[in-house]
This record gives structure tokens, sequence and C-alpha cells, in this order.
């Protein structure tokens, strides 16, 4: 194996172990100070954001009278950026473009 060959495989190892630390960073978040909500009102979804907060629900035992509202949330470290489907959703949620939809299956 070349030398080249080493360094492209050291290289893609450390941006390998680089994105798996963001994605163990993320998952434990809401346990670290920084998190921003109560981690109870946090739900992980993983993709395309990471995170959808019911912020104030677990105030009240899940009755909801205590929810302030609803966040979608990405939690990012070091010099992460969006991705391009995460930018589309900001644009989405900043524009006003999201909607409460029921689907009833039938049994």
């Amino acid at each position: 194996m070349t030398e080249r060959e080493w360094e492209l495989r050291r290289d893609a190892a450390a941006r390998s172990g680089r994105a798996m630390s963001g994605r163990v960073l993320e998952r434990f978040s809401p346990l670290m100070k920084q998190f921003p909500f109560d981690p109870h009102d946090a739900v992980w979804i993983g993709s395309p954001v990471d995170f959808i907060v019911f912020d104030g629900l677990s105030e009240d035992r899940g009755g909801g009278s205590s929810l302030r509202r609803i966040a979608l949330l990405e939690v990012k470290s070091g010099s992460g950026e969006l991705s391009k489907a995460q930018r589309k959703v900001r644009e989405i949620v900043q524009q006003g473009k999201v909607v409460w939809e029921e689907v009833r299956i039938p049994y």
C-alpha cells in the first residue's frame, strides 16, 4: 500500500470517528448542562433534525396545560453545519408552513 493510500485511509477513519462522536453527543445532549430544555420534554427523532421538544409538557405530567412551545432542535458540535435538508426544514418552519394533521386508522 502506498503512502498516499495510507493517508487517505487515516483521513477517512478520522472523519468517521468524528461523525460517530457527533452522533453520540447528539443522543446524550439532553443530559448536558448546555441543553436549553428540560430533557423530559425532548423526543429524539434523529433525522432530519435531532429532537422535537415539547417545552413545558413534563411540568404537569403530560396534561398539556404548561406546554409553551414546540421546537425542532438540531444539535451540532464543533464546526458542524446544517445539511441541505436541515436548512430546508428550518426555512419551512420560519415561513410558518407547519401544520397539525391527524390520521385515523380503522381497526
